[in-house]
C-alpha cells in the first residue's frame, strides 16, 4: 500500500497497483517507493541498490526521477506518479525474467525429451545425483533445479554481479581512528539508517545512541552538547573544503580538528581465491554491474578479473548475457539484486547467495549460504565430477549388458548366476558413484 495525497489535503492508503499517473504519493522515511514517478516535494537520500546496484545512496530532490522498489532513507517525499503496477520498471524486470525463463525452459524441455531415449542405459545416473546434491546441501548449497548440475558442468563463462555478490553487502570502515572519536561518531550514527552510518556503528561495536540528534537531510547529523555543536556528515556540512577520495564521513567537534572516516567496499573474504580457482578450471570470468565505473574497476582489479562493465541497467545486463549466448558461450550468472533477475533467468545456469533479493533467489538454479564465494567453484567442480561419474556408470552398464546378454541368450547363465551378476553390477555402479564424496 502507498499513501495517496488528495487535492483537498486528505491522505488515504491505496494499493500501489491502482494508482493512476498524475496522482501524488507520500513516501515516509524508511519506506520503499511503490510507484515510478518524479519527486514533487521534499529532499533526501535514496537507496537504489535493489534497482541499479549502486552501493551508496544518492541525493534526491524536486524533479528527481524515482522508481518502484527504491528505499527512502531521508525525509518524507511527495512523488508525482508516472507509472504504477504493471507499468513500473520493477514490473518490467519481472517480465524480462519470465520471458528469459520461457526461452530457457524450451531448451530444457527438448533436453528432457532427448534424455528419455537414453533411459534404459542411464538408470544408474540418479545415484550420482543423489550423492552429489546431498553433499552440496551439507556444505550449504541448495540445488533447486533437477537439471542445474548437468547444465553447470558444461559452462565456459562465469559472469558476476559486483555489489552484494562479489563484495560484501555492507561497506566497512577502512581507516583507524582515536577510540573516543569513533565512539562519539558512532553514538550519532546510531540514530541514522544511512549505509555509512550503519558501517560506522558496526565498526565501533556496542554503543548507545545519543538523545537529541538532528538529521539534516542530504548533509549529516548534528547534536548540541555543553561544549558546543557536534556534527557528523559530509565535508561541506562540517566546513571542510574539497572532500575528494572515496566514501567518507567527517566528524567536527568544538576545539578539535575535523576527523575523516573513510569507507570502502570489501570483497567477500575468498573472492580472489575463488576467481583464481575458476580461471584454473578454464573458465572466462567477467563482471556486469549497475554501479559506477570507479568501484567496479577497483573490485574487479582486487578480485583478478580483467573484463568488466559498469552502469548496466537490467536490460543492459540481459542483452550482455544474450550476446554471450549468441557467441556460443555457455554462461553461469552469479547475482543477487533485482536488476540481476532477468539475466539469472536467461543464463545457461544461475547461482545466488542467500542474501539475495527474493526475486533473484526464485530465478536462480542454485542458492548458497554464508559469506564465502568458494561455494561457486565447489559446485562447478562437483558438477563436472558428477558428469564424469555418470559417463563411467553408463559405460559400466553398457559393458555389463553387452557381455551378459549374449551369454544369457546362449543359455550359459543359471538363475543364481544371473541374480549375482545383476547385484554385482548394481553394487559396482553405486560404489563408483560414492567416489563423488571425495570431492573437496
Amino acid at each position: 500500500d502507498v499513501g495517496v495525497l488528495a487535492e483537498d489535503g486528505t491522505i488515504s492508503r491505496r494499493d500501489a497497483a491502482t494508482v493512476a499517473p498524475g496522482v501524488r504519493v507520500l513516501v515516509a522515511s524508511g519506506e520503499r517507493i511503490g510507484v515510478d514517478g518524479t519527486i514533487e516535494a521534499g529532499a533526501g537520500l535514496l537507496d537504489t541498490a535493489l534497482v541499479t546496484g549502486e552501493s551508496l545512496p544518492a541525493a534526491a530532490g524536486p524533479g528527481t526521477l524515482v522508481f518502484a522498489g527504491t528505499l527512502n532513507l531521508g525525509a518524507p517525499l511527495t512523488v508525482r506518479a508516472t507509472a504504477a503496477g504493471g507499468a513500473t520498471l520493477l514490473a518490467e524486470c519481472v517480465r524480462l525474467m519470465e520471458a528469459a525463463e520461457a526461452r530457457r525452459s524450451g531448451f530444457v524441455m527438448f533436453a528432457d525429451r532427448v534424455a528419455r531415449a537414453y533411459a534404459p542405459v542411464v538408470h544408474a545416473v540418479p545415484a550420482v545425483q543423489v550423492i552429489g546434491t546431498a553433499g552440496l546441501f551439507r556444505r550449504g548449497v541448495l540445488v533447486k533445479s533437477p537439471t542445474a548440475l548437468e547444465r553447470l558442468a558444461g559452462i565456459d563463462t562465469v559472469v558476476f554481479d559486483k555489489t552484494g555478490t562479489l563484495t560484501d553487502p555492507a561497506l566497512h570502515l577502512a581507516s583507524r581512528h582515536d577510540p573516543e572519536a569513533l565512539r562519539l561518531a558512532a553514538s550519532l550514527a546510531a540514530t541514522s539508517r544511512h549505509p555509512l552510518s550503519r558501517a560506522l556503528t558496526a565498526a565501533a561495536g556496542p554503543v548507545a545512541p545519543q538523545a537529541g540528534v538532528r538529521e539534516v537531510v542530504g548533509a549529516g547529523l548534528e547534536l548540541d552538547t555543553p561544549a558546543g555543536l557536534v556534527r557528523l556528515g559530509s565535508a561541506a556540512f562540517v566546513g571542510v573544503a574539497g572532500e575528494g577520495g572515496g566514501p567518507a564521513l567527517w566528524l567536527a567537534r568544538p576545539g578539535r580538528a575535523p576527523e575523516r572516516f573513510d569507507f570502502a567496499e570489501r570483497l567477500r573474504p575468498d573472492a580472489a581465491a575463488t576467481i583464481a580457482a575458476l580461471c584454473a578450471l578454464g573458465l572466462d570470468v567477467q563482471v556486469l554491474s549497475g554501479d559506477r565505473a570507479e568501484p567496479v574497476a577497483a573490485a574487479a582489479a582486487l578480485a583478478g578479473i580483467a573484463t568488466w562493465r559498469a552502469g548496466c541497467s537490467p536490460v543492459d545486463k540481459l542483452a550482455a548475457i544474450e550476446a554471450l549466448a549468441a557467441q556460443g558461450r555457455r554462461v553461469l550468472m552469479v547475482g543477487d539484486g533485482l536488476n540481476d533477475g532477468p539475466c539469472l533467468a536467461a543464463a545457461q545456469v544461475s547461482i545466488s547467495p542467500s542474501t539475495a533479493a527474493e526475486i533473484s533467489q526464485n530465478a536462480a538454479d542454485v542458492v548458497f549460504q554464508g559469506s564465502s564465494l568458494a561455494a561457486v567453484a565447489d559446485t562447478i567442480r562437483t558438477a563436472r565430477r558428477m558428469r564424469l561419474l555418470c559417463r563411467q556408470n553408463i559405460a559400466l552398464s553398457l559393458a555389463y549388458n553387452l557381455l551378459m546378454v549374449p551369454v544369457a541368450m546362449a543359455g550359459y547363465v543359471t538363475p543364481w548366476l544371473a541374480a549375482l551378476a545383476m547385484s554385482s553390477s548394481s553394487l559396482l555402479v553405486i560404489a563408483n558413484s560414492f567416489r563423488l564424496r571425495s570431492v573437496r
